[in-house]
């Protein structure tokens, strides 16, 4: 690392940290002014609203990492403007590209971070913000996590479960029926009072199975135990996720190959899949527009930068939306909807690099 590496990152660290904080701050207490009447209503405690907003903040440190890294680099790369460090740069035989490379190393670091909080620690911490504001701030009673009624499973082969009642702890089905298609044609049903899993196979006790034969002929017996073995297993049958801000990248991948195999519309799942992993890139994206702008600018303000840094933050965070409900509502490939984003704005900070290296 050479010598004005460190000297740019001796500016731009602090003054990336502190961005990060006053915007997460900000953010923070912009959401404090928007529940302050719910808190107010509930009469929640200080402690129960501390946790909540503890809780909150790694899906806010995420959010607001790119928006730092953008007011860092203007800050940084402004006030060496500032002293005429870029030209005394610049006339020892540097480019100003290369006075870059500390700050993109950080930018990549960052959608590093941003990943493995999102995979590793936003996940829970949503879903603890969500218990906290349901049941000690809304006091509503907990779901019941350890059952599920009137459950529909499309299975592989054409099979269909319809189930009265799943028990997700005992791994075990009460009342459930299913059925068998081919072609469009429904060839058996078997129908059981009580089901449990074995770890294999589903066992079905005391039922009948019957089978429909072409020209309209039923066949029927009736059992008191048979052993069913299909492809799906208890997780097929558990809460699904409603949230996918609860799982992160591989949970959800998981659960989408099971599903796709089932069928059903997935559209928000996959869009949401692509998002997460793709939106980490944005740290990088916005590192490299932030330099090529900030040397452009030659002298950026802090008010200039803040102006800068929010407006960029918002045309982006706005197009990643757009096309996120896109690929929600099927309108394009939810490929496309993740994509998308930091495909367009990759391509303005691969100009803008380009015409930083030429200078």
């Amino acid at each position: 690392m050479k010598i004005f590496d460190r000297y740019v990152l001796r500016q731009f660290l602090p003054a990336l940290g502190l961005a990060l904080l006053c915007f997460v701050s900000l953010f923070l207490a912009l959401e404090f002014i928007d529940k302050l009447s719910r808190f107010l209503d509930h009469g929640a405690s200080v402690w129960a609203m501390t946790r909540y907003f503890a809780w909150r903040a790694p899906f806010v440190i995420v959010m607001m990492l790119p928006i730092a890294l953008l007011m860092a680099t203007f800050l940084t790369l402004g006030q060496m403007a500032r002293f005429h460090e870029l030209v005394a740069i610049v006339t020892s035989g540097e480019s100003l590209a290369r006075l870059a490379v500390p700050v993109l190393g950080v930018a990549a670091l960052c959608s590093v971070v941003s990943f493995a909080l999102g995979e590793l620690v936003v996940p829970e911490a949503n879903a603890n913000r969500d218990r906290i504001l349901d049941q000690e701030i809304d006091k509503q009673p907990p779901p019941p996590h350890d059952e599920r009624t009137d459950v529909t499973v499309l299975g592989h082969g054409g099979l269909v479960y319809v189930v009265r009642l799943y028990f997700v702890p005992d791994r075990r089905m009460h009342d459930v029926t299913i059925y068998r298609y081919e072609t469009g044609r429904l060839t058996r049903r078997i129908d059981a009072r009580l089901a449990e899993w074995d770890g294999g196979a589903w066992v079905l006790r005391q039922g009948f199975d019957r089978s429909f034969a072409p020209d309209g002929s039923e066949r029927a017996r009736e059992f008191q135990r048979l052993r069913f073995v299909s492809l799906e297993g208890p997780e097929d049958f558990g809460s699904p996720p409603d949230d996918p801000d609860k799982l992160g990248y591989f949970d959800l991948r998981r659960y989408l190959v099971r599903a796709q195999a089932r069928g059903g519309e997935l559209a928000s799942y996959q869009t949401k899949l692509h998002v997460k992993l793709a939106f980490p890139l944005a740290n990088v994206i916005v590192g490299i527009i932030g330099c090529a702008l900030a040397m452009e600018l030659r002298n950026p303000t802090p008010a200039v930068s803040f102006g800068l840094s929010v407006s960029i933050a918002f045309v982006y965070f706005g197009v990643m939306r757009f096309f996120q409900i896109l690929g929600e509502g099927g309108i394009v490939r939810p490929w496309l909807a993740g994509w998308a984003p930091p495909g367009l704005f990759g391509v303005w900070a691969g100009y803008l690099l380009y015409r930083l290296q030429r200078r």
